[in-house]
């Protein structure tokens, strides 16, 4: 019996206590609450964020919680924590879809966005904060501060994207006028007033018509079309010199320019020579609709740009970069400067064809810049129905080649002999070939007094070798040079773009004598165009013109041809750049008539008696 009473008098004091107990647990989170908030008043942000935080971890029973977390996202927005106020801000909009706070959420990290430098974004929480304000002074900060942004930093293909993202009903005015004036500042001034006068006609709030009224007093006639060149250098860091000086060719094309329209806006973004800088400088023009990208100078950071840019619709120039496969990472990509393939199978064909070449070796630098060359050099080769007789490769740092050399000068006999046997009727495969050939080295070895094999112990030049392919670097050169001469391989040199060095050629001119390599542009120094070009050039900068000043140079006068032939809009600058073919650039032809959107056109060029010359241009 004294057990049941007890009991029934627990349960009696418990009821009468909880809600003693939830009032005091409340005033607790009331107390804290305007203690950090005191704190946040009084400037002390660090010590605001302390508190707000500790009132956040609490998940439970905690009727501050999304006002907590709306200060503490402000206290981070104050510290410019901004990556901070994304994530609580966030919390709230994806959480708290009735809260009273979620339409300042997403102001405040429209905000938080806006420094980041995520425009897009940025601007689609100004349009959510003001679609769910339920103020007119939210409403009207939101709008401002928008308006600023559309102002500056929104093209109107991201604002096309916003506006189509939902169904808007309060913030669809303020989106209409918005895209009216962004259309009327692309130059479509009757379009922007044709929108203006039916958002009119369509009897909105009178402080919109106010600001419809007024956009088409000031008219849009004034507006010329504009066409957007983004532009991607590593203008200070590693190449800023190379960045500085294509900077200044595209200027001299522009400043040479006959038409006036459309008019031309280049917008210019560092890159800082780093990866992520340049990814980060590609996602900022995607939000400034611009019509044609050029950028980089290496091939990972112009393919990192291609690939942002593959589904915006907006072509993308490579200018410089020579690694294969740059074109195909998107469409609408194109490849001013030819590629490995294209210059290792254009001297493979003009070596095959205008010199009558049927036998070739190859001696490469085992990295990426040697496979991609010797590859297109032989594959060419086979299709033409000739042969790689050898292939050796080095690693760098490499000076004696005597190994590669022995290994060539061998081959050269090997394949001698298999001709001869031929000439005699006997076409033999290489297995029985090669049985032979080792029973007459044995022989040879026998007879010499060091052991020495066929090709080491006779002094007989080796010439069923035809060409020498070296696709080697600058450094290498001296060394190859001299050695290849000791080893009596009467073989026509044939080098890769490295070569295009005229003081380099001329120290080792008694053994390079006659070699043929391929260039991108050449330019002949006693040309009359050229003379003038770099006086008028000296004039317009007070510097004398580089190899990049001539490829922006080229570029801005190809960009320009296209816009004189009424391709105004992205789309249609990229049909217009599809069709180039033979274009005549100072130094170089450029061709992208093809499925690889790569200029075909590469240089071949000769080093003799001191000089270099263009001996043909190649498509």
């Amino acid at each position: 019996m004294f057990n049941k009473i007890f009991i029934r008098f627990f349960i009696f004091l418990f009821i009468i206590a909880a809600p003693f107990s939830l009032i005091s647990q409340t005033t607790d989170f009331e107390n804290m609450f305007n203690q950090a908030l005191i704190l946040y008043r009084n400037n002390d942000f660090e010590q605001a964020k302390v508190e707000f935080l500790k009132i956040v971890a609490q998940k439970e029973d905690n009727p501050k919680l999304t006002a907590a977390t709306l200060m503490l996202a402000k206290t981070f927005y104050r510290l410019r924590q901004f990556d901070e106020v994304v994530d609580y801000a966030s919390l709230i909009i994806d959480n708290y879809a009735q809260s009273r706070y979620r339409p300042h959420a997403f102001y405040l990290r429209a905000c938080a966005r806006y420094h980041k430098r995520q425009y897009s974004a940025s601007l689609e929480d100004f349009a959510y904060a003001i679609e769910f304000a339920d103020s007119q002074e939210l409403l009207r900060v939101a709008e401002s501060t928008a308006t600023n942004l559309v102002n500056g930093y929104i093209g109107l293909t991201s604002l096309e994207k916003v506006y189509n993202s939902y169904p808007w009903t309060q913030a669809r005015p303020i989106l209409t006028i918005w895209r009216a004036h962004l259309t009327g500042k692309n130059g479509q001034a009757a379009k922007a007033t044709q929108m203006l006068q039916t958002f009119i006609d369509s009897k909105p709030g009178s402080r919109y018509q106010l600001i419809a009224k007024e956009l088409i007093s000031m008219g849009f006639e004034s507006s010329r079309p504009v066409f957007r060149i983004g532009i991607i250098l590593p203008v200070s860091g590693y190449f800023a010199e190379e960045s500085q000086d294509f900077l200044k060719g595209l200027a001299f094309a522009l400043k040479n320019r006959d038409s006036a329209e459309p008019e031309i806006q280049l917008i210019l973004k560092d890159t800082k020579g780093d990866i992520v800088e340049t990814i980060n400088a590609a996602w900022e023009l995607l939000d400034k609709d611009v019509n044609l990208v050029i950028g980089g100078l290496e091939g990972q950071k112009s393919a990192a740009i291609a690939g942002i840019f593959k589904q915006a619709g907006v072509p993308v120039i490579i200018p410089v970069a020579t690694d294969n496969n740059l074109a195909q990472i998107g469409d609408l990509v194109f490849q001013t400067n030819s590629d490995m393939e294209a210059r290792g199978s254009a001297l493979a064909e003009y070596a095959s064809k205008n010199l009558h070449m049927k036998s070739f070796a190859t001696l490469a630098p085992a990295d990426d810049y040697g496979s991609a060359l010797t590859d297109a050099f032989a594959n060419k080769v086979d299709q033409l129905g000739g042969a790689i007789v050898s292939q050796q490769w080095y690693y760098p740092g490499t000076t004696d080649f005597s190994r590669q050399l022995e290994s060539i000068r061998e081959s050269g006999f090997r394949y001698a002999y298999r001709d001869s046997l031929r000439v005699w009727g006997m076409d033999v495969n290489m297995a029985r070939i090669d049985s032979l050939y080792a029973r007459l080295d044995r022989s040879v070895r026998y007879a010499s007094d060091e052991n020495e094999g066929l090709d080491q112990f006779t002094d007989i030049a080796v010439r069923s070798i035809d060409g020498f392919f070296l696709p080697i670097y600058e450094e290498d050169i001296p060394y190859i040079a001299s050695q290849f001469a000791l080893y009596n391989i009467k073989s026509r040199l044939l080098g890769g773009d490295r070569w295009n060095d005229a003081e380099l050629l001329r120290k080792h001119q008694r053994y390079v004598n006659g070699v043929l390599f391929f260039a991108g542009h050449y330019i002949n120094r006693a040309d009359l165009a050229f003379i003038n070009f770099t006086r008028d050039f000296r004039v317009a900068t007070s510097s004398s013109p580089g190899d990049m000043a001539i490829y922006g140079y080229n570029i801005m006068n190809l960009i320009i041809d296209g816009l004189d032939s009424g391709a105004v809009a992205a789309h249609e600058m990229a049909a217009f750049l599809k069709n180039v073919k033979d274009y005549k650039g100072l130094g170089t032809g450029i061709s992208f008539q093809n499925a690889r959107r790569i200029n075909s056109s590469v240089n071949i060029l000769q080093f003799q008696d001191g000089n270099i010359l263009r001996i043909a241009p190649v498509e």
